[in-house]
């Protein structure tokens, strides 16, 4: 219930939170939600000409898709792959993950504030390239319906924490700069 209602953007209760540990879908959904917030902030600050935000932020949403990039290629890649359709989803994901990649590390290289056109369109791409709710609605299920739906019990819960652990741990060991290379 509580991914549900993160899948759509509400926030989860804290109680909710705190009955369970994380799992795959509920870190997915939290790193999706996260996605949403600071590129609604970005436009907000883009909107309001607030240029002394703009490289903080910036950093801040790199650094964040960064993370999420490795879990993707440490964790769920493998998970997906494993699929029935797991090579053609593999490589779509894996795709995502270069095409992502290389934008980071454009960023990188340019001048972060709003004056920089280069830099206002390289985060307009970024916005585009992220794919906002439809992308995390399509990997949740990838998740449940491919990965778990067809067993039940406890295994499968254990199964979804296991994971999500595993996604968290990543995400502290991720490398900060841009792995174009190693994401091709």
């Amino acid at each position: 219930m509580a991914e549900a209602a993160a899948a759509e953007g509400a926030p989860i209760p804290s109680a909710t939170k705190e009955q369970s540990p994380p799992t795959a879908i509920s870190c997915l959904l939290v790193d999706h939600a996260n996605s949403r917030t600071l590129q609604e902030i970005f436009e907000r600050v883009m909107k309001a000409k607030e240029d002394a935000n703009v490289e903080k932020l910036a950093h801040t949403m790199a650094v964040h898709c960064r993370m999420h990039n490795q879990v993707l290629s440490e964790v769920l890649l493998p998970l997906v792959q494993k699929l029935k359709k797991g090579k053609v989803l593999g490589k779509a994901m894996q795709d995502k993950v270069t095409e992502i990649e290389g934008l980071l590390a454009k960023l990188d290289k340019t001048k972060k504030h709003l004056g920089n056109s280069e830099f206002v369109e390289a985060m307009g791409k970024k916005k585009q390239v992220g794919g906002g709710v439809k992308v995390t609605q399509y990997q949740v299920r990838a998740l449940d319906g491919g990965l778990w739906c067809r067993r039940g019990g406890p295994q499968v819960d254990g199964e979804k924490m296991q994971v999500g652990g595993a996604m968290e741990a990543v995400k502290v060991t991720a490398p900060l700069l841009p792995q174009v290379k190693a994401a091709a």
